[in-house]
């Protein structure tokens, strides 16, 4: 049980850097948007990228990731969307 632990804690520490890389970019994506006028939301963008990203997970897991999935892009938005608001006040 120790080494599985381990394991995921391993995991878990790379998801937490990904995470972390993916909302640089997030960042970017906010400042692009904003200065463009564009809408957060991109409905299809974000279904070909969950169809995409859903070929690298096992069918078994695949429900689960699909509400990961929906999860991080909400959180990502939420913050586009926070940001967004937080620079208006200022």
């Amino acid at each position: 049980m120790q080494q599985l632990r381990m394991k995921i804690t391993e995991i878990d520490r790379e998801i937490a850097k990904l995470f972390n890389e993916r909302f640089k970019v997030v960042k970017e994506i906010k400042e692009y948007k904003k200065l463009h006028n564009l809408p957060i939301t991109d409905k299809e963008r974000e279904k070909a990228l969950l169809k995409e990203n859903l070929k690298y997970i096992d069918e078994e897991f695949s429900q689960f990731f699909i509400i990961f999935y929906d999860a991080l892009m909400n959180i990502s938005k939420e913050y586009q969307k926070w940001n967004m608001d937080y620079l208006a006040l200022i």
